[in-house]
């Protein structure tokens, strides 16, 4: 029996494109932070994943991100929202912050610390205005550490937080209230809006630019590599390697 070309072409194409969909579900799915984390002169991720020999195209440049190591895919999202998206099947792993994945933590979804990258430090810092007497109002990028600072320096066991699409206002009967920010947190103390902030700083510099004094840090944070709670073994194996990898150059 002759089997035309086109006959087992037809025949192979559906085992061919199974296969590739297995090959592609075994990849590592990599969380790459867009902003300034791989800022060379910022949080210089870029610079230490190019001296692991990992190149990425097309960061910041609203396509697809490509990548030159076969067994990872990179996909790009904000650091901050990594924790959630990895719980979502996003990715199987992700470089972030401490901070937001501590604040990611307290509302219930746990990511596991794979790698400290000893880059992006920043401290969680409470800073407040000079011109005040007692503070009732913060804003915060950081709701959930913000909202645990207060109900343990307050001694308030129910704050009453409301949410209003991103806007979240406690009750007048309080003894505070939390704004969730979403970037440029100091200005809302500089006029007022507020009266201290709950923050990241590197230097205090910005703050004090601001007219506002760090009262305490709340924790110290720098970027690092992260995964889900649980990954299959092929993945596992994976992810150490990376892991491996960006331990010789860190």
């Amino acid at each position: 029996m002759v089997i035309l070309w086109s006959e087992f072409d037809s025949r192979l194409s559906p085992l061919l494109i199974k296969y590739m969909e297995m090959i592609k579900m075994t990849k590592l799915k990599l969380g790459i932070p867009n902003g300034s984390m791989v800022d060379p002169k910022r949080g210089g991720l870029s610079y230490l994943l190019e001296k692991a020999g990992i190149y990425i195209d097309n960061l910041g440049k609203n396509k697809p991100l490509e990548i030159n190591i076969p067994w990872i895919e990179a996909r790009e999202a904000r650091p901050q929202e990594f924790p959630a998206l990895a719980n979502m099947g996003y990715c199987d792993a992700y470089f972030c912050g401490d901070d937001w994945a501590k604040d990611w933590d307290l509302a219930g979804i746990e990511s596991k610390k794979i790698l400290g990258l000893d880059i992006g430090k920043v401290d969680i810092v409470v800073a407040v205005r000079t011109d005040i007497l007692g503070t009732v109002i913060y804003a915060s990028e950081y709701p959930n550490i913000a909202l645990n600072y207060l109900k343990s320096v307050d001694n308030i066991t129910q704050l009453g937080i409301k949410s209003t699409d991103r806007v979240w206002l406690s009750d007048r009967k309080d003894k505070a209230q939390l704004f969730p920010s979403i970037g440029k947190t100091e200005l809302k103390a500089y006029y007022k809006l507020v009266d201290g902030v709950i923050e990241a700083s590197q230097t205090g510099e910005t703050l004090k630019n601001y007219g506002l004094v760090v009262e305490k840090v709340l924790m110290s944070s720098e970027c690092s590599l992260y995964s889900k709670k649980e990954l299959d073994k092929s993945k596992k194996e994976k992810l150490y390697n990376l892991k491996n990898m960006l331990e010789k150059v860190k």
